[in-house]
């Protein structure tokens, strides 16, 4: 029985740290400035305040769809406008948070930064960032699971940036979605 419990001990002490559930703003507000930090890294900045919304799926659902968006199930979303703020999904771990949180940043810096964009490109570059802030949080596996993403904008518009930040860096990537308003097929 004791190697029972230690063994489970020990499974319990090799759970991931990104495991808890963000469930209230105050933790959710620690993970966005650790993403507009990494972000910031790869000249991402947005350099104002944004209102963060901790909500429950449905409520996030009900307001996204009221206020024209997309009748999609999302974890989060941005407003530009009355006011300024992200939404997301509350109880999503730590990591999923993050992510979410970086992909929705970088929908406010396109913004005010970018030119009004085809969907590959806004949806591709902002699951780029998300993927940088994986990689950077040590999360290689959600970033690969966003790379194999079939879907032709989210997975697609990041396949083609990460083959240009390959070959001409991360730099590249940002003045490409500062200057383009499109992927080309």
């Amino acid at each position: 029985m004791r190697y029972l419990q230690t063994f489970f001990l020990l499974i319990a002490l090799m759970a991931p740290v990104w495991a808890a559930p963000v469930t209230d703003e105050a933790a959710a507000e620690k993970l966005l400035a650790r993403a507009r930090a990494i972000l910031s890294g790869v000249g991402l900045t947005v350099p104002r305040q944004i209102l963060l919304k901790l909500r429950t799926r449905d409520e996030l659902m009900v307001e996204n769809n009221s206020s024209g968006g997309r009748a999609i199930e999302a974890n989060g979303f941005y407003r530009a406008y009355n006011p300024e703020s992200i939404w997301i999904v509350s109880g999503l771990s730590e990591e999923e948070t993050i992510g979410v949180l970086a992909h929705e940043l970088t929908h406010a810096w396109q913004s005010t930064e970018a030119p009004l964009q085809d969907r590959k490109l806004t949806e591709g570059f902002a699951r780029w960032a998300e993927y940088k802030v994986f990689m950077a949080i040590g999360a290689s596996g959600e970033a690969q699971t966003l790379r194999r993403s079939p879907d032709p904008d989210y997975g697609g518009g990041l396949r083609y940036l990460l083959d240009l930040e390959q070959r001409r860096g991360a730099a590249a990537v940002v003045e490409f979605a500062r200057t383009q308003t499109r992927i080309p097929d």
